[in-house]
């Protein structure tokens, strides 16, 4: 039997953008699919809308919302724990409020002739713009070694396209309250010692479409800030080089925001 997927869907008040990612999930021709929607007390319809599909589905859905639940939490991270603490999938992926599976085949050609023995199972994303064209903005890039190698410089795996075996998360932990922004990069790195015993599957298809905006919106000083707390934290390296890892990321954001300016002003 094909590996059982539990698909979580972590929301607090966008109700724009909801119908759309159910949609695109329920509609997919894998046949083993869990859905599971965390809402963190919306007040602005979107619980309206969620109720919609688990209570009078349309008839062209292939698959019903599984578990919902509402209630005030604490951020991201604890959404996300919620989520896999109620999936029964073999593999857990993440779909944000606004991310769209890029088609309804997506799911069933990444698992095509695959089974439950690979920890992370990676396909690839689409960033598009958070406006009705959702023009692609850039693609994720392909993978031509060990996807966990480049965490030393950068969170370069996207979650909308990465398939994590349950087991995981039970080796490794859950996401971290405290962690803002890059509770994911936080939790791959947690991993990155043992990156050359994992067993890892990419495939070069593309699964989800990410819109631009969230929670790191505008804040990328403050994203790198974190980035680097959790490589020190996670001693994935020694002092010297996670500090020049650091200040070399800062320097090419200053390099391009300066870059940037000039080229408006001309």
């Amino acid at each position: 039997m094909k590996p059982k997927i539990s698909i979580i869907t972590a929301i607090y008040n966008d109700k724009e953008n909801i119908a759309a990612t159910i949609e695109s999930i329920l509609n997919q021709t894998y046949e083993n699919i869990e859905y599971i929607i965390i809402d963190g007390g919306s007040t602005d319809g979107s619980i309206e809308v969620i109720n919609k599909y688990l209570n009078n589905k349309p008839k062209y859905l292939k698959h019903n919302i599984d578990k919902f639940i509402s209630k005030k939490d604490d951020g991201i991270s604890h959404a996300f724990n919620k989520g896999i603490n109620l999936s029964s999938g073999e593999y857990i992926n993440f779909q944000g409020a606004s991310d769209i599976l890029d088609n309804k085949y997506a799911i069933e050609e990444l698992f095509k002739d695959v089974d439950s023995s690979f920890d992370l199972i990676l396909g690839r994303i689409k960033r598009v713009s958070n406006d009705e064209y959702n023009k692609i903005l850039y693609f994720s890039k392909k993978y031509k070694r060990n996807p966990l190698d480049s965490l030393l410089w950068k969170m370069n795996i996207p979650h909308q396209g990465l398939f994590t075996n349950k087991r995981f998360f039970q080796k490794y932990g859950l996401f971290r309250l405290d962690k803002i922004y890059s509770m994911d990069y936080e939790q791959l790195l947690r991993a990155y010692k043992d990156r050359k015993n994992l067993k890892i599957l990419y495939k070069n298809i593309f699964i989800s479409r990410w819109k631009e905006g969230g929670i790191g919106s505008g804040k990328t000083k403050e994203i790198l800030k974190e980035y680097h707390q959790n490589r020190v934290e996670n001693k994935i390296a020694n002092k010297i080089v996670l500090y020049y890892v650091y200040f070399w990321s800062l320097f090419k954001f200053y390099t391009k925001s300066i870059l940037l300016k000039i080229i408006k002003g001309k």
